[in-house]
Order: structure tokens, then C-alpha cells, then sequence
């Protein structure tokens, strides 16, 4: 658990330190939002919730390799929006992404602690059955589905 508390930490702070990086992106984003509930529709118990848009299949243009859309889930609602992959809230790639889900809760320091909230498998890129199509102009609304029993 500690060891992947560590590498949460290194991609919030890597994704952190990428992100004001650049102006505007070489490659071509869309705005992202929607919601992220258990199959049932049920909101998923957490302190905190994070989500990661992985593209697929997209190569580096020039010296900038395509990164990772993230932002925050509001756990009173299940919704997010705002993706963040260069800039603040500038969306996601368009194209194919896996979606990365993890719940965490609060330390007494303000850290996220990753939770069994929701599967392991859903937490890594490799493993996470969630995959979604971004669309330039489209209506990029998602409503990821968690299973509730794992």
C-alpha cells in the first residue's frame, strides 16, 4: 500500500509540475465532463476521488508526448469536469482513452490514502476496463460505471 501511495504521489506532483508547462496544446483537446457512481447509481464513499483520461495511440508531436487528462471527482455529487492535461480545465486529447479511477481518503496531513472503494483493476491504466472516445466538438458527457461488489 505504501509503495503506491508513493507512485499517486509522483504522478499528482509530475502531472502538477507538466501542467503549467505549456501555453496552449500542440495536439487537439475537447472539453470533458460527466459522472463517476457505482453500476447502481449509488455515489461512491470517499474523501477524495481522482481520474486519470490515459490516451491511446497517440504518438509525441515534436519534442511534446501526449499526456493525461486529470482532474478531481466532487464526491457529493459524482461529477467532474475541468480535465486538465497542459493547462488548467484546457480538456482532454480527442481520440481513444482508458480512464483511470482511484478513491482515497485524507490523511491528517491533507495526503489521499488510496481505499478499496473501488477495484484495483480500475486504478491502473493497464488494467481499467474503462475506455472512452473524446470528441472534437462532441458531446464528450460520461457517465463511468464502478461495480459496487469486488
Amino acid at each position: 500500500m505504501r509503495s503506491r501511495r508513493a507512485v499517486i504521489v509522483v504522478i499528482l506532483a509530475t502531472s502538477a509540475a507538466v501542467g503549467g508547462c505549456s501555453e496552449a496544446s500542440p495536439l487537439p483537446l475537447a472539453e470533458v465532463r460527466g459522472t463517476v457512481k457505482y453500476d447502481d447509481g449509488t455515489l461512491v464513499p470517499a474523501d477524495q476521488i481522482w481520474l486519470a483520461f490515459e490516451p491511446q495511440g497517440v504518438g509525441p508531436t515534436g519534442k511534446v508526448a501526449p499526456g493525461a487528462a486529470e482532474a478531481y471527482v466532487d464526491v457529493a455529487t459524482g461529477a467532474f469536469k475541468e480535465l486538465t492535461t497542459w493547462k488548467y480545465g484546457d480538456g482532454a486529447l480527442v481520440g481513444r482513452h482508458k480512464v483511470v479511477v482511484v478513491s482515497m481518503s485524507t490523511d491528517d496531513r491533507g495526503g489521499g490514502i488510496p481505499t478499496t472503494a473501488i477495484p484495483k483493476s480500475y486504478q491502473e491504466v493497464e488494467t481499467t476496463p474503462l475506455e472512452v472516445e473524446v470528441l472534437e466538438g462532441g458531446d464528450n458527457d460520461f457517465a463511468l460505471k464502478i461495480p459496487k461488489k469486488h
